[in-house]
Parts: structure tokens; sequence; C-alpha cells
């Protein structure tokens, strides 16, 4: 039987690969991955031999992770997880690999580097779009030039070739997918994963895929999924996991939804299943700052302590240049409310390179004013084959934007402006003993990230 591995490769110590943003973290965080953890329940379903290898969250150097699976696990097939910012060291490490295995590339970057293949010596293949169903049909069909869902080389003119995309999953489909949280307690150690704001041990999974929003800078809707397009597992089928996680994670301290968002119709109906049921858990997601005092009431009654929500920006212009679909005014009705229900949020905001001092000082004001419970000020980065490069292109030529170091210092500015000079912060941490060891923890990785 083919011998398969699923592999997250090396990375410098705290950068996030698997994430939604591939970049150095903050604050000592790191996500399970979360895409390859589906692959391999996936392939496992269909009675394949494969193992799953987090080489970045071991903290495993190149050498190490080169001579493990040479010696050891001796795959015949590596599917293997790069990314845009690491894109040099990913596929030259995927190419040595390749001497011994065959190596195909999975991901949303081949949305940002479609001649990526170029780059390498020996590689042949790489996924775009879901690629569960794709990586289980180049297993078993040798004719991968009819394999949709794929990009591929032909070895003799080295020319690349895009076979026809891929249908995505459905609703169905999803509900036959193995729970994730099967395969973390499988393959990985729960320990090794920490995200400021969630209860330690954490665990994340899917309950639907996609987007019915259309904002400008979001790479894994487009690329996963080709634009806005949103699918649901069923109610009971999310049920049984979470009581799955319950009964064979006792451990677990805190479920979260890494759905690209939440929407109110879905959330309604999954936080009244939740109190139906009495699963007593704690849980979180990702939400737009649009949901109802209501719905978020009902949410926090079913158990949901954190939020992660992307506000962007809290002026208008910039969020309807980026097609965020969302009102200042409404974004801070949102605020007000979570801030009533006493629920955990981590707020995003992003740093446009054509802001002037005055917009990024007003910014900060703003996400002070509405006290989340964490802050992350990120540049918004311009990601090649993305609607918002377009954006910033077009605005280059007729402003002068900022450099990357420019933008950087305003990203420190911003982090200190928030955590060091901002004494109502200061004033909730003190009001919860029980958290002062994450704070302790986000501090260390943020004192580093002021002083690079």
């Amino acid at each position: 039987m083919t011998k398969i591995l699923v592999l997250n490769p090396p990375a410098e110590k705290g950068f996030i690969r698997t994430g939604r943003w591939t970049r150095k973290t903050r604050a000592g965080q790191a996500w399970p991955p979360i895409h390859l953890s589906y692959l391999t329940g996936f392939l496992e379903k269909h009675d394949f031999n494969v193992g799953l290898l987090d080489a970045c969250a071991q903290n495993m150097g190149y050498e190490m992770t080169y001579l493990y699976i040479k010696e050891v696990l001796k795959p015949e097939v590596i599917f293997f997880y790069w990314a845009f910012d690491s894109m040099i060291k990913d596929l030259a490490f995927a190419d040595e690999l390749a001497i011994h295995s065959k190596v195909v590339l999975v991901g949303p970057w081949s949305l940002c580097a479609p001649d990526a293949l170029l780059q390498t010596k020996r590689i042949k293949i790489m996924t775009y779009g879901e690629f569960e169903q794709t990586c289980l049909e180049l297993l078993k069909n040798n004719h991968y030039t009819d394999v949709k869902g794929i990009i591929w080389r032909n070895h003799i003119d080295n020319t690349i070739h895009t076979n026809p995309p891929r249908p995505l999953c459905s609703s169905q489909e999803l509900d036959d997918m193995p729970f994730v949280s099967e395969v973390y307690r499988e393959f990985l150690d729960l320990k090794l994963y920490r995200q400021t704001s969630l209860k330690y041990p954490f665990i994340d999974l899917f309950g639907s895929r996609g987007c019915p929003n259309s904002c400008s800078y979001c790479v894994w809707t487009r690329a996963f999924q080709g634009g806005a397009s949103y699918r649901s597992r069923s109610i009971k089928n999310i049920i049984e996991e979470l009581w799955f996680i319950k009964n064979n994670l006792p451990k677990v301290k805190q479920i979260f939804f890494q759905d690209d968002t939440l929407p109110q119709k879905h959330v309604t109906e999954l936080s009244q299943a939740i109190l139906d049921e009495k699963l007593n858990i704690t849980w979180g997601g990702y939400s737009r700052a649009e949901l109802d005092f209501d719905t978020l009431k009902l949410m926090k009654e079913s158990g949901c302590r954190t939020l992660h929500v992307g506000y962007e920006s809290p002026i208008q212009v910039n969020l309807d240049i980026i097609h965020k679909g969302l009102t200042v005014e409404r974004m801070k009705e949102f605020a007000d409310n979570i801030r009533k229900l006493g629920m955990v949020t981590s707020a995003t905001f992003m740093l446009f390179p054509w802001m002037t001092p005055t917009e990024i000082k007003f910014t900060i004001n703003w996400a002070k004013s509405i006290k989340p419970t964490r802050m992350n000020f990120i540049q918004a980065q311009g990601y090649p084959h993305t609607p918002y490069e377009d954006t910033v292109r077009r605005f280059g030529t007729a402003l002068k934007l900022m450099s990357f170091e420019e933008m950087k210092h305003w990203e420190q500015w911003g982090f200190k402006q928030f955590y060091l000079y901002n004494p109502s912060f200061w004033l909730e941490v003190l009001k919860h003993p029980s958290e002062w060891r994450d704070i302790y923890q986000d501090a260390k990785g943020l004192f580093s990230f002021l002083r690079s």
C-alpha cells in the first residue's frame, strides 16, 4: 500500500504557515494545520496509509525533518503545504524531499504564485482550490493530466498547464468528512498550539466553508472557494463532533470555529442546538461586526466566550475600498453589544499603505474606545492576483505609499499605544486574575516584536 505523508514543513520559530495570515506571530501563537488535518482524515477514510507531521509546531529544523522523513517515515508520496511568504525556503526544501518521494504542493497559495512549479527542479504538480478530493484522485489516477484542480508541469518542454477547477464540496460532502478532532487526537499534540484570547488547550474545526461576503483582501476564500461561496455542515453533524470532543478530549478547554464567518441564521441554530443538547462547552469563532444583540446574547448563553472580529478600519472610505460591506455605525453598535455582554474579543485592524499619520492615530484611538480584550494591528498585504493588490497598485499611481519599514514602525506604534499606554486595558487585566498567565504568555511575544 502506498505510504503517504501530509507535511507542514519547518519554519523559523513563531512563523504561522497554515493560518490565514502567514507571518511571524506577535504573541507566540500557533494554529493546528487544519486543512492538512482534514486531508489526513479524508485519506484515512479511503483506506490509505497516511501520516501527518507538523514539523513547524514541533520546532524541527530542516535537517532533522529531512532525515526523519528519509530514514524513518520513508513515504512514497508527500502532500507538502507551502506558503507565499516562505516560498523560497519551502520550495527548496520540497525539492530536496522530491529526490526520494513524489511531492505534491498543496494549500491556497497557488492562487498567488501559479508558476511556483518553475521554481523547482523535480516537482510536477500542485493543487488549487479545495484539495481533499484532488489528492485522493491523484493517488488513484496515474493520468494526472485528467485530474481537476491541479496545475502541472510538462517535463519535456517545462510548460505550465492548469486543469479545469474541481467543484466545491457540497454540504453533504462536508458532513461526510471525518471529524478533524479525531485526526488531532491521533496525530497532533494539542499542547503545542496556543491562541491569544482562547483558553488553553483549544481545538479548532470547520462548521462551514466559504463566505457569503466579498472582502477584497481575503486569500483563503478566493483560493479555496474561488470567491464568495458558503456551505455549511448540518447542525446535527456539528453537534455530533462537539460531543466527540467533550467525551474524548476532556483536556480541551475551548472549541473554536475556523469558519470564515458565522452568519446569523447558522450561528443562531448552532447556539440553540448547543443549549438544547446541554453540552456545557466553551466555544468561539470568527465574526463580522454585524450580529445583533439577541444573537450575541444567545451565543453567550450557549457558551460562546471568544469572538475574533475583523473590524479592519473605523474609516468608512477604507471599508468601502476593501468591499467590507459594513458601516462604522454598525460596527460601533456591535462593539457596544459585545461589551454589554462581557464577551472576549480579539479585534483586528488593518494598516493600509495609503493611510496618513492622522488616520492611523484615529484608528488606534477608535480601537481603544471600543475596549476589546485583545487588539491586532497588521499590515494589509497585497498578495498577487487578488483584488486588494489591484487596489494598492491603483493608489500607488496617485499617492506616495508607505514603505514596508514605515508600515512596520506604525504597526509597532499601534501595539504600544493599545497595550502599553492604555490604562483601561490594564484595568481590565487586573479584574481577571485567572487570565494573568495568558497575558504573560502574550506579552513575551509582543515585547519581542516591539524590540525588533
